[in-house]
């Protein structure tokens, strides 16, 4: 029993780490976003990193679970025996707790700097388009242009 409390043990500490690379990733990404212009290659490489520590956060999670329903029903049996052992786990899921609840705030304000950041793209497109059309129709009235194609015109009457 005391070598699957300390798998869960290890486990969980594989996911503290995990979970602090992730909000390193994350806070990264905030940096990055606070920036003028945004580097989207820096960004996205971000993503793909977080992308991958996930992949392994869920491998974590499902043996940790698995484990941990095989001896639920003898920890609860014997919560005496097995109380510092029990603490421990406790303060580290505590630990993975408050690291996943700073990476979901942090995610959700990053969330509304890109929004943010994507709107203002897209308003500045806008305007380049607006200009560009602007120029055209000056060019246009300057040359007389009235959307004919005077060349391909049949002149005969």
């Amino acid at each position: 029993m005391k070598n699957y409390l300390t798998v869960l043990e290890e486990s969980l500490i594989k996911k503290i780490e995990v979970l602090e690379k992730i909000k390193k990733a994350t806070f990264a990404q905030k940096d990055l976003l606070s920036e003028k212009d945004l580097d989207l290659k820096a960004f996205d490489s971000y993503v793909d990193e977080k992308d991958a520590y996930i992949s392994e956060l869920t491998k974590l999670d499902e043996g940790f679970d698995t484990l941990y329903k095989r001896v639920s029903s003898e920890l609860e049996a014997n919560k005496a025996a097995y109380s510092e052992e029990i603490t421990r786990l406790k303060e580290l899921v505590t630990r993975v707790t408050e690291l996943s609840s700073a990476i979901e705030a942090q995610e959700a304000r990053n969330r509304d700097a890109v929004t943010k950041y994507f709107a203002g793209a897209k308003k500045r497109i806008a305007a380049g388009r607006r200009s560009n059309q602007a120029a055209l129709d000056y060019y246009k009235s300057s040359i007389g242009y009235n959307g004919e194609n005077s060349g391909m015109m049949d002149q005969k009457k």
